[in-house]
């Protein structure tokens, strides 16, 4: 086996190598691995902190739109139902005014006319006097048309009496017996 042998001893010098070197190297990558990780946490934070902050903000801010629309909402029913019940109140107190009112003057309608009633039928019985006075004095038929009127107006009595004129009485006496069969 044959050697070979370097001519220059200064290149081909042996490099020593140190385990404590290679331990600190090892060392500082680690420390440069924790710092890098310490940022990259650090970071992390930041922006999680940031993101809680801002997803915070949003959600308080819809929870205030959504409270405030329910709260429209339900104050806008209740107002609803409250005019409502007040309306209905109303319309009955109305209602019954109202009847009251019709009431009172139906009433008075009424009043006024037995009142009225009374003095009509006076006033007819005062007129049918006088026109009867007039007629019958001149004309029998009448009087016999009125006897027969009463009496088929008075059928379902057991008796009736007639009053007459006694300036009738002889015409009327021959009728008396036709209204008796009758």
């Amino acid at each position: 086996m044959g050697l070979i042998k370097a001519t220059d001893t200064k290149a081909t010098a042996a490099a020593l190598f140190s385990l404590a070197d290679i331990e600190q190297q090892a060392r500082a990558i680690l420390l440069r691995a924790r710092a890098q990780a310490d940022q990259i946490l650090a970071e992390a934070n930041r922006v999680a902190d940031e993101r809680r902050a801002g997803a915070a903000a949003e959600g308080k801010a819809a929870g205030l739109a959504q409270g405030q629309k329910e709260g429209r909402e339900q104050a806008m029913a209740a107002a609803k139902t409250q005019a409502v019940a007040e309306q209905k109140a109303k319309i009955a107190e109305s209602i019954s005014a109202f009847s009251n009112a019709a009431a009172k003057v139906d009433a008075q309608i009424r009043t006024i006319e037995q009142s009225a009633h009374g003095e009509v039928v006076k006033l007819a019985l005062a007129i049918a006097r006088r026109v009867t006075r007039t007629l019958a004095a001149n004309d029998v038929t009448i009087a016999e048309a009125n006897v027969r009127e009463a009496v088929r107006m008075a059928t379902s009595k057991a008796s009736v009496r007639i009053a007459i004129h006694p300036s009738q009485k002889a015409a009327l006496s021959e009728l008396l017996p036709q209204l008796k069969r009758q």
